[in-house]
């Protein structure tokens, strides 16, 4: 599902760029393995398996890298996030990255919809952040767990648009400050 999100995350990333407009990669980092895992890990989860999962998310590892497609430049910000949500209190940097540099508006993408996106969008709004999850730049492990975040989202914190909607109404000035 992730590979099919690319080009439309490409397409976005350069609408913003020519906006002047943030672009900010929230990477999945553990500096050292987490202490807990959820309740449900736990219960279906072989002993190996979190650390299987711990090692891979481990800053520098081969399963860390950004896919081979996303075009990524040196003017985007990445962010180390800890936790599912980037915006989250101490789980990254990016919560005082767009208010720093004037941006009042933050479009979320990436894998997977739920939990990540969606909490980060949500955690986004609550310091007054306008959040705007774009559709086709999310993608889940089904469809059903996609369409069940997005209406979530919709539902109870932000907009959701698609790609082609965000990017004329960037273009056309709809969202007054550059967006994050």
């Amino acid at each position: 599902m992730t590979e099919r999100i690319v080009p439309a995350i490409n397409h976005h990333a350069a609408a913003l760029r020519d906006a002047r407009g943030g672009v900010f990669r929230g990477r999945d980092a553990q500096h050292q393995p987490r202490k807990t895992d959820s309740m449900v890990m736990q219960r279906i989860s072989t002993p190996a398996a979190p650390a299987t999962r711990n090692a891979a998310m481990i800053q520098g590892a081969p399963g860390h890298a950004s896919w081979p497609a996303l075009d990524v430049r040196e003017a985007d910000e990445t962010v180390l996030k800890r936790r599912f949500s980037a915006f989250m209190q101490g789980s990254s940097h990016l919560p005082q990255r767009p208010c720093a540099r004037g941006l009042d508006t933050v479009r979320v993408g990436g894998t997977a919809t739920s939990p990540c996106c969606e909490n980060s969008a949500r955690d986004a709004m609550m310091p007054d952040l306008r959040t705007i999850i774009v559709a086709e730049c999310n993608a889940a492990n089904s469809d059903a767990a996609h369409n069940a975040s997005l209406a979530s989202s919709w539902n109870n914190f932000g907009d959701v648009m698609t790609t082609d909607h965000v990017i004329d109404r960037l273009r056309g000035g709809a969202f007054g400050k550059a967006a994050a």
